[in-house]
């Protein structure tokens, strides 16, 4: 387990060199972020099989849903015929359907029989809900189906850390602590987290006030480990009782957190070039064949483009 959760962090590594190629204008940057993104949800799919491993056989379909879109990163699948398509899209439902609620109530019957626990549920769903981001990313800039339901469903997230969040309040009830106030911190954050960048993707209203709702969350939870420091305390005692990819998760959303902050204050430079109009530019980044918005972006993106080429050869010949 020690060894998938090290890899997903050097493929967040990957993720943030990726970004940075991205923002030079270097197009194999987002390429990067796209296999990574894949790559860190067959991972953490994975890390739910190790936790069923108990029951070998139920452990065998929880990549179902994975399997072509993996896949797809050697054969483009939807250019393959109608066959191929079915398959795609009923191994994504099924394993969809079987990882979201079969599996989870074949593990509740066997737990409630054997009156042994043997996997968190909190845990589980929160596996599962993270794992739908990167996939979504992943089918999303390769414009294959499934992109939208899985981007919706990772928002479900809110429901294995509102958990979290009343095991802790309930502790707070018992004693006051700084660590339990930074927890329920971290769950907000990060689930907020998750379902802005799901509002953010599908272009719904109310990104912006997540986002600063958000951006609140960080900074209290940064104040904490800040305070936990001047005191003289190991700041790491604040993250006892939690998940390693929680902790991952948190830290990876800190690195973005601080950059939306910057770019709020305007101090974080402008991610498009000065080779095209800044307009075009984010036509282009926002438009999608997922939504109806993103769509509409993509259609005015190439009008734009036409009518600047064609302004730029009209240029050439005048001068």
């Amino acid at each position: 387990m020690k060894q998938i959760t090290n890899l997903i962090i050097f493929l967040l590594c990957l993720c943030l060199v990726g970004f940075f190629a991205s923002f030079a204008q270097n197009e194999y940057g987002i390429v990067m972020v796209t296999y990574a993104m894949i790559i860190i949800g067959i991972l953490l799919l994975e890390l739910i099989r190790i936790n069923v491993a108990k029951y070998k056989k139920l452990g065998y379909f929880i990549h179902l849903m994975i399997i072509f879109p993996a896949l797809s990163i050697f054969i483009w699948i939807y250019d393959k015929g109608d066959t191929l398509i079915i398959i795609f899209v009923l191994s994504m439902f099924i394993g969809f359907l079987y990882n979201i609620l079969i599996l989870p109530l074949i593990l509740f019957y066997i737990q409630k029989k054997s009156k042994i626990t043997v996997i968190s549920f909190a845990d589980y769903y929160e596996l599962l809900f993270l794992s739908f981001l990167p996939i979504s990313l992943y089918l999303r800039a390769n414009h294959l189906i499934g992109a939208g339901i899985l981007i919706g469903s990772s928002m479900f997230i809110a429901f294995p850390y509102l958990y979290q969040i009343f095991t802790r309040i309930k502790l707070v009830l018992i004693k006051t602590s700084v660590q339990t106030f930074f927890q329920i911190s971290v769950y907000i954050y990060v689930g907020l987290s998750v379902i802005g960048t799901a509002f953010k993707i599908q272009h719904w209203p109310g990104t912006n006030l997540i986002t600063n709702i958000t951006l609140i969350f960080l900074f209290i939870s940064i104040t904490l480990i800040l305070l936990q420091i001047i005191m003289k305390k190991e700041f790491n005692t604040l993250f006892n009782s939690m998940s390693s990819i929680t902790k991952i998760v948190y830290f990876s959303y800190v690195v973005t957190g601080l950059w939306l902050s910057l770019k709020f204050i305007d101090l974080a430079p402008s991610v498009y070039s000065d080779e095209q109009p800044k307009a075009m530019q984010w036509l282009k980044a926002n438009s999608n064949d997922v939504t109806e918005i993103g769509r509409e972006f993509g259609k005015r993106f190439k009008v734009y483009e036409q009518n600047y080429e064609r302004f730029i050869q009209e240029q050439k010949v005048t001068n």
